[in-house]
């Protein structure tokens, strides 16, 4: 766990999934992403990714995917502006190192790679970041899974894959894991999520907030002085935080009328009283 600083206005996103839809979902994927960037590129100092940018991503050592190339290009424009790019790997595109050398995404676009709990300081206020996936007393399993799939002999194994096939295993995993889930937020990962970052902010009081993703479920929640955000994503929401001026906000992308894709969620609730739905509070 490390501290860094990122330079306010910083923006904050997570989870768009890029690669796992249709084309013509992953089209308004896209074009709300590049509207976003350009936002980015207007206002922002530093922009910071909190997983699951790609629905697949492994870093081999001469091959990129090249249905990610206009996407690639504009964080290296960001990056090459001055925007200072962030990236904390999710549970779909974790494997973006070689061992301990920098990847594409260091070398070529800019990004800083950060780890799970990381503390950025911006605008005044600390946040710790995560994803999201592998945290709570109960996801013994999953953490069972995580340490195997970051395992250095299992990642130099899954290299010897062409990479196209490694991307048909990789869909094949995800939608596996999207069918069991419904392709909606599960209820106990978002409880699991919420829970871990209340308790860590008790603990913490020098923390001003945690934002995370994973869940897919935009949601603002009050901890004392602190707040817990979750990003929620830009498949159902497009939405994203800002820290600026010293104060920390969720909003949604003003071009965002609706879903991409239709979800069915349920309604997020912590110690039996409701929380505010996941719209409500989002500034436009």
């Amino acid at each position: 766990m490390s501290e860094l600083h990122a330079p306010a206005p910083a923006y904050f996103f997570s989870d768009a999934h890029l690669g796992a839809d249709t084309a013509a979902v992953e089209r308004v994927k896209r074009d709300r992403l590049a509207g976003f960037f350009d936002l980015v590129a207007g206002r922002a100092r530093s922009l910071v990714c909190l997983g699951d940018l790609f629905d697949f991503w492994f870093e081999y050592e001469t091959a990129i995917p090249g249905r990610h190339f206009d996407v690639l290009c504009r964080l290296r424009r960001l990056s090459e502006a001055g925007v200072q790019l962030f990236f904390l790997g999710g549970n779909h595109d974790f494997w973006v190192r070689r061992g301990s050398r920098p990847g594409f995404l260091e070398r070529e676009i800019g990004f800083r790679i950060l780890e799970q709990g990381d503390e950025i300081v911006a605008g005044g206020l600390r946040v710790a970041v995560f994803h999201g996936d592998g945290v709570g007393k109960r996801d013994a399993g999953y953490r069972a899974l995580k340490a195997l799939l970051r395992n250095r002999l299992a990642i130099e194994s899954f290299r010897w894959v062409h990479p196209d096939l490694a991307r048909g295993i990789g869909g094949l995993v995800a939608d596996a894991s999207r069918l069991r889930t419904g392709n909606r937020p599960d209820p106990a990962t978002v409880e699991r999520l919420r829970r871990f970052a209340v308790a860590l902010l008790r603990a913490r009081p020098d923390l001003d907030a945690i934002l995370a993703g994973h869940t897919h479920l935009p949601e603002e929640l009050a901890v004392g002085g602190a707040r817990y955000i979750n990003l929620g994503d830009w498949i159902h929401h497009a939405t994203y935080a800002v820290v600026e001026d010293g104060t920390l906000a969720l909003r949604r992308f003003p071009h965002a009328a609706g879903p991409v894709a239709p979800a069915d969620e349920p309604a997020a609730r912590a110690g039996g009283q409701a929380l505010r739905p996941p719209d409500s509070g989002i500034e436009p």
